[in-house]
C-alpha cells in the first residue's frame, strides 16, 4: 500500500469547510460532520486514522483530529474563525457555519488542488508535515550552525510555512528566497527522510509554484527571520 499521510487539523478544518458548503444554511453540528466525512470518504486513511480509539467507543482516530480542529475555534483570534467558519452555538451540541469569505476560500482551494493535481500531486501530501517531523532535530542543529535564527519562537512553523509557500517566503524575507535556501532545505530533506515521505516534499515543490490561496494561508501570521549569513547542507549536523 502506497504511503498515505496522517490527518493534520489544518487539514481536517479543510475538509469541515468543504462539507458546510454543502450543507443547508451552510451549517453543520460537529458530529453531523464527522459523519458527512465518513460518507464522502475525500481522501485514504493513514492505518493511525483509521486505528479505533478506545477512548471514544472505538471511533476512527481522525474523528478525535476532526473534533480537536473544531474545539479549538473556541479561540477568539483563531484564523478560521475570524474569516471563514462562525460558532452558531456552542458546545454540547456546537453548529458551525461558513462564512461568505469562507466560501470564496473554498473554491481557491479547489483551484489550488486542480493545479497540484495536474503535477500528479494530493492535497494531503501538500499539507503533510512528516518530512519535517522525521528530519527537525538535526535539521533545527544545522540552522542553528548556520547562524539561521528565528524571532517568534516558533521557528518550526515558520519553516515549514516557507517551504510549502514561495509566496508566503517571499512576503517575509525575500532574501532567502532569491538565496534559494528553501530549494536547498528541500533537496537536503529528500535525502534524508524514509523514501515514502519524499513524495509530499516534491508536493512542496510543486505547491510552492502556484499562487493560491491555501499556498498564501499561512502569511496569516506576521514572522520574521533572522538574517542568514551562510548555509551549507553537505556537512555534519552535529552542533
Amino acid at each position: 500500500m502506497s504511503y498515505v499521510p496522517k490527518l493534520k487539523e489544518e487539514e481536517a478544518l479543510l475538509l469541515t469547510l468543504r462539507i458546510l458548503i454543502d450543507e443547508r444554511k451552510g451549517q453543520a453540528t460537529v458530529r453531523e460532520i464527522k459523519e458527512l466525512i465518513e460518507v464522502s470518504k475525500p481522501r485514504p486513511w493513514s492505518d493511525q486514522d483509521a486505528a479505533g480509539n478506545a477512548l471514544r467507543s472505538g471511533a476512527p482516530m481522525w474523528h478525535q483530529i476532526v473534533q480537536n480542529a473544531c474545539d479549538r475555534l473556541d479561540a477568539d483570534r483563531h484564523f478560521y474563525r475570524s474569516s471563514f467558519i462562525r460558532i452558531v452555538s456552542t458546545s454540547p451540541h456546537k453548529i458551525l457555519q461558513i462564512t461568505d469569505e469562507g466560501r470564496t476560500f473554498v473554491k481557491d482551494l479547489q483551484d489550488f488542488e486542480d493545479r497540484l493535481s495536474a503535477d500528479g500531486f494530493k492535497l494531503c501530501q501538500y499539507l503533510d508535515e512528516s518530512p519535517l517531523e522525521e528530519t527537525w532535530r538535526d535539521l533545527k542543529k544545522l540552522l542553528t550552525k548556520n547562524k539561521i535564527t528565528y524571532e517568534r519562537g516558533s521557528e518550526r512553523d515558520d519553516l515549514l510555512r516557507s517551504l510549502r509557500s514561495r509566496e508566503y517566503a517571499m512576503k517575509h524575507h525575500l532574501d532567502y528566497e532569491n538565496a534559494n535556501i528553501h530549494s536547498k532545505i528541500l533537496d537536503a530533506l529528500k535525502q534524508r527522510c524514509d523514501k515514502p515521505v519524499t513524495t509530499s516534499i516534491d508536493a512542496w515543490m510543486a505547491g510552492r509554484n502556484h499562487v493560491g490561496t491555501l499556498a498564501n494561508l499561512e502569511s496569516r501570521q506576521e514572522s520574521q527571520f533572522a538574517e542568514l549569513k551562510s548555509l551549507c547542507f553537505a556537512g555534519d549536523t552535529e552542533s
